[in-house]
């Protein structure tokens, strides 16, 4: 077995261990790499993503959790590196099929399911009709979740339907001393699933709108990982926006008010522009989640935000906003994560060419997604 090969069976064996037992993945040829092949380092968040759905297992039954476990590896497939306003104002061709309508959510879930149809690829074929309808409306809705045009209210609905507490507001968690440490995360709330999960006819929607949660923890929670690995994912985005912005000035777009993040003579507001998203975006939805999921089970996240939302202040007490300290200061840990961590995973082979290992999806009876 050449290196290459070896690579994909390796990957092969992680990716069954993140699949429900009875869900079977079997090997498919060598040169079938499209629906992985973007998404090789993927897989650590998937395994984060699976142990914490292993633990309410009994609240979304196996096809929903493997639909939240595809839906994470696929949601973002094919992205152009643009956002769905810089398509609409193009009239990219992309804009004109989707009709304007969540552009890049529409493309990405229709791109999975058409690579899904090709033979060699056709993972869910044998699932029953019925079965491969549940799981394709359960993903589509769920990925188109993803837009951030529509995350306030998600997130809005979200606290009314399992009846939350209040969670603390963006403008206190953005205030110089702190604000973080209001979070709710460790208050005992009440049933950590509406009473509504456990009864028909509301349960199927009510696990759509948990796993939608869930999807956009995954989608924009890098600022809920170690400082030095949301920092590089802060860089990455940054760089995206940046060539974007690059193209909005060949196309003669005006940059709008809210359009700051594009311009790369601007990184004067970069620190603050962080402290803005985490605190209006990404903590009240990991507040939500925990509250729905239980406390507990996102501490961890929660204390990483604090600490990343405390470094993001300390860059922005720097000369001129800290925009290009803060920058030379996530080169230097970019560097660190790939001399220290990305050779550690390399030698326990977890980065690798995800390449062809994935297949069919095989023995899922009826009575496992009934209940």
């Amino acid at each position: 077995m050449n290196k290459k090969n070896h690579s994909h069976t390796i990957y092969l064996e992680k990716l069954k261990k993140l699949v429900p037992k009875n869900l079977i993945i079997e090997e498919v040829n060598e040169d079938k790499k499209e629906l992985v092949n973007q998404f090789k380092d993927k897989h650590k968040d998937l395994k984060e993503l699976e142990e914490e759905l292993q633990k309410h297992k009994d609240k979304l039954h196996i096809l929903q959790r493997f639909s939240i476990l595809l839906g994470a590896l696929v949601h973002d497939l094919g992205h152009p590196g643009v956002n769905n306003a810089f398509l609409i104002n193009t009239d990219d061709n992309m804009a004109l099929q989707y009709n304007d309508q969540h552009v890049l959510e529409m493309y990405h879930v229709a791109e999975a399911f058409r690579i899904l149809r090709k033979p060699g690829t056709d993972m869910l074929k044998p699932l029953g009709k019925e079965q491969y309808r549940q799981m394709r409306k359960f993903m589509v809705e769920i990925i188109l979740a993803t837009d951030l045009a529509d995350h306030f209210p998600i997130v809005s609905d979200a606290k009314v339907k399992f009846d939350l507490k209040p969670t603390p507001k963006a403008d206190v968690l953005m205030q110089p001393a702190g604000g973080i440490h209001l979070i709710p995360y460790d208050q005992k709330n009440a049933p950590l699933y509406s009473e509504k999960m456990k009864k028909a006819p509301t349960k199927d929607k009510m696990a759509v709108l948990l796993a939608k949660l869930i999807l956009k923890s995954a989608d924009i929670g890098h600022p809920a990982r170690t400082n030095a690995s949301h920092m590089e994912w802060s860089r990455r985005a940054c760089e995206e926006f940046w060539n974007q912005g690059d193209r909005m000035k060949d196309e003669g777009i005006k940059f709008g008010p809210r359009d700051g993040m594009f311009d790369r003579t601007l990184t004067n507001g970069l620190p603050s522009g962080q402290i803005g998203f985490i605190c209006a975006l990404v903590v009240p939805l990991y507040t939500v989640l925990g509250m729905v999921v239980g406390p507990s089970n996102v501490k961890q996240h929660i204390e990483n935000l604090r600490s990343n939302v405390s470094t993001w202040k300390e860059f922005a007490q720097m000369k001129d906003g800290g925009g290009k300290e803060a920058l030379v200061k996530m080169e230097k840990m970019r560097n660190e994560i790939i001399d220290v961590t990305d050779q550690k995973i390399t030698r326990s082979s977890v980065l690798i060419n995800t390449g062809s290992s994935i297949g069919s999806i095989t023995e899922v009876n009826e009575a496992d997604i009934e209940d």
